[in-house]
C-alpha cells in the first residue's frame, strides 16, 4: 500500500526522557574528631559519584568522583589548608588514599585528616630531605602504620579536632593559593582565534534565550567587597561585582541550574590536551596535566540527575576560557558547596568546631547545632543593623511610629526569608526552642 503520508510533513515522534533513572552513588567525607560520638556524627560532606571511566580491560564503566575535586571541595572547608589534608581509608590517617589527583576516587567513605605542617619531600637523586617542600605534593606522606602485633595508637585529639569554615560568608578567598588544577588550564593553540560573544550560551554556544548570569552572586557583594575580589575586574567605575569579568551567558534553564546549586564549572582534565603519562608508582608526585573547564554535577537530586546526563564534564566553549576568571569560579564552587553541609551543621547535637568570620577576622569557636542557629540570628541582625524592639509606650511620636511601620515590614520580610531557609535547609526546627524569626541565607 502506498504511502498517502509521503508528501505531508509529519510529526516527529516525542523526544524520549534523558536514560537517568537512578540515584548516583556517593562520596561520603567523614571528620575523625567526632569519631567518639557515634558514626552519624562523623559525616561531614556527601557528594553525588558522577564522573565514569572505562576499564579497559572489561570495557565496564566504573563510577566515582575526580580526586582533585574531592580533595578541592574539602580544602575549601578545611579553612583552605589544600597543602595540608589527604583523605584515609581509616579514621587515624594511617592508610591514605594513594591514587593520583586526576584520579577517580570510588564511591565509599573516607576520613579527612589534616597534618599540621606539610609532609617532608625524599629527594630520589640524593636521598637528601628537605622539610618545606617546594612544589605542591600530589599526594600525601603516608603515616607510619602500626606493626601487626601492636594496637594502633591515633594521633593526639588536638590533631583531629580541627575547625571547619561553616558558611560562604565565613570563608576567606585564598588569593594566590589556588590548588594547582586552577592554574594549570589547557587552552587549545592550534586553533584559530575566537570571538568572544555575549549573545551566545557558554555551554551550548547557541543564541536561543541567552541571559547574563553573575558567577559570584550580586546578593554576595559584601562578600565580594571585603575579600577584595575586585582586585581581578579591570580598573572601571560602577559596581564591580556587575563586571563583565564576573558574568557570564547562559540559556535560562542552565542558569537557573547554577542558581539552584545543581552545578559548577571547575578544571577537568582535558580529553583533547596532549598525552602526558603518569608515572608508574602511585606514590610520586605526577607530571601536571592541562585541565579546561568544563560543568561538574554538585547535586544529587533527581534533576540534577537529568542535567547531569546533558552536560555533566561538557567541556565550555573555547571561545570563552580567555574571557573567564578562575578566581571568580573558584569562589562559586565555594558558594555551591556550602550547603551541602548542613547535615554537619544541623542534623546532630554535639558541638562543632568551627571557624567563623567575627569583624573581618577569623575565630574558632564551638557551638552545637542550636548555639549555631542563635549565633546565625544574632550575627545577621548585626548585620542589617537591626534589633527587634520591644514595646514602647503609648505616647510614641510620629517619627517612632513611622520607624515602628518600618520595622514590623522589615520584620515580615525576615519571615518570609526563614521560610526559604527551612526550605532550602530541610529542616524542621522546632518553634518552642526558636521563639525568634530569622533568617540565614546562603544562595542568590
Amino acid at each position: 500500500m502506498a504511502n498517502v503520508f509521503a508528501d505531508s510533513p509529519c510529526a516527529k515522534p516525542p523526544l524520549s526522557p534523558p536514560a537517568c533513572n537512578y540515584a548516583p552513588p556517593r562520596i561520603c567525607v567523614r571528620h575523625p574528631g567526632y569519631r567518639e560520638f557515634g558514626e552519624s556524627a562523623s559525616i561531614l560532606l556527601q557528594l553525588p559519584a558522577v564522573d565514569t571511566i572505562i576499564e579497559p580491560s572489561s570495557q565496564a564503566r566504573i563510577w566515582g568522583l575526580h580526586h582533585a575535586t574531592a580533595l578541592t571541595a574539602c580544602g575549601i572547608i578545611a579553612d583552605n589548608a589544600f597543602d595540608l589534608i589527604y583523605l584515609s581509608y581509616d579514621v587515624y590517617g594511617y592508610q591514605p588514599v594513594q591514587i593520583p589527583r586526576y584520579g577517580l576516587l570510588k564511591p565509599g567513605d573516607y576520613w579527612l585528616q589534616k597534618r599540621k605542617q606539610l609532609p617532608p619531600v625524599v629527594h630520589r637523586e640524593t636521598g637528601s630531605i628537605t622539610n618545606t617542600p617546594t612544589t605542591r605534593p600530589s599526594l600525601p606522606l603516608p603515616s607510619p602504620a602500626p606493626t601487626s602485633t601492636s594496637t594502633p595508637t591515633p594521633r593526639g585529639d588536638n590533631d583531629y579536632e580541627f575547625p571547619i569554615v561553616p558558611s560562604f560568608r565565613d570563608w576567606k578567598f585564598p588569593h594566590g593559593k589556588l590548588p594547582a588544577e586552577w592554574v594549570q588550564l589547557y587552552n587549545p593553540t592550534n586553533q584559530p582565534p575566537l570571538i568572544y560573544q555575549t549573545n551566545r550560551c557558554l555551554l551550548t554556544d547557541c543564541e536561543l534565550i541567552v541571559e547574563q548570569c553573575h558567577i559570584i552572586p550580586r546578593a554576595k557583594q559584601d562578600w565580594f567587597q571585603q575579600n577584595d575580589m575586585q582586585r581581578y575586574c579591570p580598573i572601571t567605575s560602577g559596581p564591580k561585582i556587575d563586571d563583565p569579568s564576573n558574568t557570564i551567558p547562559f540559556m535560562v534553564h542552565i542558569h537557573r541550574a547554577l542558581d539552584n546549586n545543581l552545578f559548577v564549572i571547575i578544571p577537568k582534565p582535558s580529553a583533547s590536551s596532549p598525552s602526558l603519562d603518569p608515572p608508574v608508582s602511585s606514590t610520586t608526585a605526577a607530571e601536571p596535566r592541562p585541565h579546561t573547564f568544563a560543568v561538574h554535577v554538585i547535586s544529587g537530586a533527581p534533576e540534577a540527575c537529568e542535567f547531569a546526563y546533558l552536560y555533566h564534564n561538557r567541556s565550555i566553549q573555547p571561545k570563552f576560557i580567555a574571557k573567564l576568571q578562575p578566581e571568580f569560579l573558584f569562589a562559586r564552587f565555594a558558594h555551591a558547596l556550602f550547603p551541602y553541609l548542613r547535615y554537619f551543621l544541623f542534623e546532630l547535637t554535639c558541638p562543632r568546631h568551627l571557624t567563623v568570620i567575627e569583624k573581618n577576622e577569623p575565630i574558632e569557636k564551638w557551638m552545637s547545632s542550636l548555639q549555631y542557629t542563635e549565633y546565625q540570628i544574632d550575627r545577621e541582625q548585626s548585620f542589617c543593623g537591626y534589633k527587634r524592639r520591644r514595646s514602647a509606650p503609648s505616647d510614641q511620636d510620629e517619627e517612632l511610629n513611622d520607624e515602628d511601620d518600618i520595622c514590623e515590614e522589615r520584620w515580615r520580610q525576615r519571615s518570609a526569608s526563614r521560610e526559604r531557609w527551612l526550605s532550602e535547609y530541610g529542616r524542621d526546627l522546632d518553634t518552642q526552642q526558636h521563639t525568634r524569626e530569622f533568617t540565614f541565607s546562603e544562595t542568590e
